[in-house]
């Protein structure tokens, strides 16, 4: 009984940790807390206030714009690739226009970059929202169904929330003044397709479900107590009656 109950122990806490470290992904590797000046072949050339995020599907730092000394403003798109240390022009056909101290976010489950507002030089600036595909390498400007958004401006910050599937958008600055408001963009949810399991999930669904059947069959396998057999008494043979006595 107690060999069983520690096999089963040993079989629920194997499977525990290789479900946990494929699900997780959890190497044991420590990375250092260090800046590394990465000096790329290629680079966007000197530019200040562009925007930027990370597509992480595409494993791809996104920028877009940037504002020169001489008040001008670009409208290029690079893309970066950490681990080759590149940066490459996107060159699109169709791009948002020239803009710098813009505001730059990534929406997962959608794979887009979200691009809106800026500055566009000339102490004039835009409030359109764009959507940047790196996989098809096109922007497309976002189309509202409402008019009311946030007044043209520079210099704000965005966020996407991912839990309440809205961009996050705060303060900044425009020909009135600077902003204190908040403002949210409901992203719309990404459109029915053939869902795919990741295959490091699949691995771990059958080696949980091959440690709970090998508790199963451990349990089975467990001898079931002796049944005493019962002892069988003899019926009493019932007792001829003798002759009768006469005169009884």
């Amino acid at each position: 009984m107690v060999n069983y109950m520690r096999w089963n122990i040993a079989v629920f806490v194997v499977a525990s940790l290789v479900v946990a470290g494929l699900c997780s992904g959890v190497t044991g590797e420590t990375t250092p807390r260090t800046w590394s000046n990465m000096s790329p072949a290629q680079s966007p050339g000197v530019k200040i206030c562009q925007g930027l995020a990370y597509d992480s599907e595409s494993d791809r730092t996104i920028m877009f714009g940037g504002w020169l000394k001489d008040d001008s403003v670009l409208d290029d798109t690079w893309a970066y690739d950490c681990n080759a240390h590149k940066w490459t022009q996107m060159n699109p056909s169709v791009k948002p226009v020239a803009r710098a101290r813009n505001g730059l976010t990534y929406i997962p489950d959608l794979d887009l970059i979200f691009l809106t507002h800026g500055y566009l030089g000339g102490k004039n600036d835009t409030d359109d929202s764009w959507t940047y595909d790196y996989n098809t390498n096109t922007w497309k400007q976002v189309t509202l169904d409402s008019a009311a958004k946030p007044p043209a401006r520079h210099c704000f910050n965005i966020a996407y929330n991912s839990k309440s599937r809205v961009i996050l958008f705060y303060g900044g600055a425009g020909s009135t003044g600077s902003y204190t408001d908040t403002w949210t963009f409901n992203v719309p949810p990404p459109e029915k397709e053939s869902q795919k399991i990741p295959v490091e999930y699949i691995i771990a669904m059958i080696i949980a479900i091959v440690a709970i059947v090998a508790v199963i069959a451990s349990l089975k396998m467990r001898k079931k107590p002796a049944v005493v057999a019962e002892k069988q008494v003899p019926e009493e043979m019932p007792m001829e009656k003798g002759p009768k006595i006469l005169g009884k």
